[in-house]
């Protein structure tokens, strides 16, 4: 992803295959839903100073803050 990315919209990438996401740290926010009913996602990585809305990743990630 590109390092300018400051926001992800509401259900971007939402029913996609991923199953490993480092997010680059120029994020600020994750819409609600962006990587809902990713099913294949196991692990996220997102920056600390990122604020991320109810319900943005699947339940069963892992979300690891860096």
């Amino acid at each position: 992803m590109s390092q300018k990315l400051k926001i992800i919209d509401r259900e971007a990438f939402k029913y996609t295959g991923l199953t490993e996401v480092k997010l680059p740290k120029s994020l600020r926010f994750i819409g609600t839903e962006a990587f809902y009913d990713c099913e294949d996602l196991k692990v996220i990585y997102v920056p600390k100073t990122c604020k991320v809305a109810k319900n943005a990743f699947p339940e069963t990630c892992k979300v690891v803050y860096y």
